[in-house]
C-alpha cells in the first residue's frame, strides 16, 4: 500500500483539520461495508459506532477506545453514506451506553478488516523485531513509528502506545550501550580522549569559537576559499586519526542521528552529558563530519573543475573566432596580391612570403588540445590551487585502475617537481 494511504497508522488522535478528501480515501466504507452495518444487526447510534470502529482500525491499526474527540468531516461523511440523520456526537465514548457492546463492535471490527490480537508469541516476535530494527532507528519514535508498520503490516491490532514505547526503549537502550562498546573498541582511548579535548578547545582566531562551532559550521558559498575551508576541517579530522576508527558497526543513520543530536544542542549543553554518551556522540560527529567534509569537497572540486574547463573553452572559442577572421582578411590579401597584373611573377612570391612568414608558428591542434594549453597557461595558478586543495583525499581502488595508475603516475611526478613527463613514459593507459 502507498505510503500516503498509511499516514494515519498508529494515530490514536485524528486532526481537526481533517480533510474530506482524507476521510473519502482513508476513513471510507465500501458497498459491502454499508451492507454489513444494515438494520435490524446494528441500530441508531450503535450503528455510527460499528463504522467508527470498522474506518478507525482500517485505518490506524487501533480500537479508538482513547479517542476523545472525532473530527466533525468524519461524522458527517460516515452519516451520510450510512444514510442516517447528523449528529453532533464528539467522541466515541457517547456512542456507546455499555462496554459490552464496545467490545463485540471491536471484535466485529477485527474479523471484518481481518486484524488479530497481540498474544504473547507475537508479542515475543515483536521484541526480536524491535532489536533488529533499532539497529538503524535513530530515535525511540522512530523505532516505535517503524514497530507500528510491522504490526499493521501483519494485521496485528497495535496495543496501547506505552506498550510500544516502553518495548523501543529496551530495545533502543540495548543497542545504544552496544554502540558505546563499539567505540570503545573501535576507537583508542587515546584517540578519544584527545579528540573531545580538542573539540572543546578554543580555537585561534577572531570570535573565540570553539572548534566544535567551527566543524559544524555549514559551508559557504561554492568557490575556492570554500573549498580550502573544507579541507582544513578534513586536516583537522585526519589530525586527530577520526579516518582511522572503526565504527562501521553502528549503522549510519545512527552515526548520523549521534551526530545531528551534537549540531542541535549547544557545545556546553554537550559538554555536561555523562561521560559514556558525550563519547559516543562525539565520535559520530567527528566521523560523520569526516564523511560529509570528504564528499563535500569531492563535489566541490568537481564544480570546480567544471569552471575551470568553462573558462578555458571559453577563451578557446574566442581565440578560434578572432583566427577566423583574421584568415578571413589575410585571405582578402592574398587574393589582392595572387591576381595583380601588374606585379611580376617573382614580386608576387615575394609578398606572399612577407604575408605567411615562414616562422610563423604552425599548430593545428585539436579543441580539446588547445583547451589543455589554455588550461596551463592562462588558469595554472588556479588549477595548482584545486590540486593542492584536493590533494588531500586519499584515493583508493583497484592497482590495475587506469584512472588510479595515472593519479599515482602524477603524484609521483609531483612529489620530484617534474614539469613535463620524462622521455620515452609509456602513455598508452592515458
Amino acid at each position: 500500500m502507498p505510503s500516503f494511504y498509511l499516514r494515519f497508522v498508529g494515530s490514536d488522535t485524528l486532526p481537526k483539520s481533517l480533510s474530506r478528501r482524507e476521510v473519502e480515501e482513508c476513513f471510507g466504507l465500501s458497498a459491502e461495508d454499508i451492507l454489513e452495518l444494515r438494520p435490524p444487526r446494528f441500530r441508531g447510534t450503535a450503528r455510527l459506532g460499528a463504522a467508527v470502529q470498522l474506518v478507525m482500525l482500517r485505518a490506524t491499526g487501533r480500537h479508538p477506545d482513547a479517542l476523545s474527540g472525532l473530527p466533525p468531516v468524519l461524522l458527517r461523511h460516515l452519516t451520510s453514506t450510512l444514510g442516517m440523520s447528523a449528529t453532533d456526537i464528539a467522541s466515541v465514548t457517547s456512542l456507546y451506553k455499555d462496554r459490552d457492546t464496545r467490545f463485540e463492535h471491536q471484535l466485529w471490527a477485527r474479523r471484518r478488516v481481518g486484524f488479530v490480537v497481540l498474544d504473547d508469541t507475537t508479542k515475543a516476535l515483536l521484541a526480536d523485531t524491535l532489536r533488529e530494527l533499532s539497529a538503524s532507528a535513530v530515535s525511540v519514535n522512530d523505532l516505535v513509528h517503524q514497530s507500528e508498520h510491522w504490526l499493521f503490516e501483519r494485521r496485528l491490532v497495535l496495543p496501547g502506545d506505552r506498550t510500544l514505547r516502553d518495548m523501543a526503549r529496551t530495545a533502543f537502550a540495548a543497542q545504544e550501550q552496544a554502540a558505546i562498546e563499539t567505540v570503545r573498541s573501535g576507537v583508542p582511548r587515546e584517540h578519544i580522549d584527545r579528540a573531545i579535548f580538542h573539540a572543546f578547545s578554543k580555537r585561534s582566531g577572531p570570535g573565540g569559537h570553539t572548534v566544535l562551532e567551527w566543524l559544524r559550521t555549514p559551508p559557504g558559498k561554492h568557490g575556492q576559499l570554500t573549498l580550502s575551508e573544507v579541507t582544513k576541517k578534513i586536516e583537522c579530522l585526519k589530525a586527530l586519526h577520526v579516518h582511522e576508527w572503526k565504527l562501521s558497526a553502528i549503522a549510519l543513520n545512527r552515526l548520523k542521528a549521534y551526530c545531528q543530536e551534537v549540531v542541535n544542542r549547544s557545545p556546553s549543553a554537550t559538554k555536561n552529558l555523562s561521560t559514556a554518551q558525550r563519547e559516543l556522540e562525539m565520535v559520530c560527529f567527528l566521523y560523520v563530519t569526516l564523511l560529509e567534509q570528504t564528499d563535500l569537497a569531492a563535489e566541490m572540486g568537481a564544480r570546480r573543475l567544471t569552471d575551470l574547463y568553462r573558462k578555458a573553452s571559453g577563451k578557446v572559442l574566442k581565440k578560434q573566432a578572432d583566427s577566423s577572421i583574421d584568415l578571413r582578411a589575410e585571405r582578402v590579401k592574398l587574393k589582392a596580391i595572387l591576381y595583380d597584373k601588374k606585379m611580376t611573377a617573382e614580386q608576387i612570391v615575394t609578398e606572399m612570403r612577407k604575408l605567411v612568414p615562414q616562422n610563423e608558428p604552425d599548430f593545428a591542434g585539436t579543441r580539446a588540445q588547445l583547451v589543455r594549453e589554455a588550461l596551463v597557461k592562462e588558469e595554472a595558478p588556479r588549477v595548482a590551487a584545486l590540486l593542492n586543495s584536493l590533494g588531500i583525499l586519499e584515493i583508493k581502488g583497484e592497482a590495475s585502475d587506469k584512472a588510479l595508475r595515472q593519479l599515482k603516475l602524477l603524484r609521483d611526478l609531483a612529489k620530484r617537481g617534474a614539469a613535463s613527463l620524462p622521455e620515452g613514459l609509456d602513455v598508452s593507459f592515458a
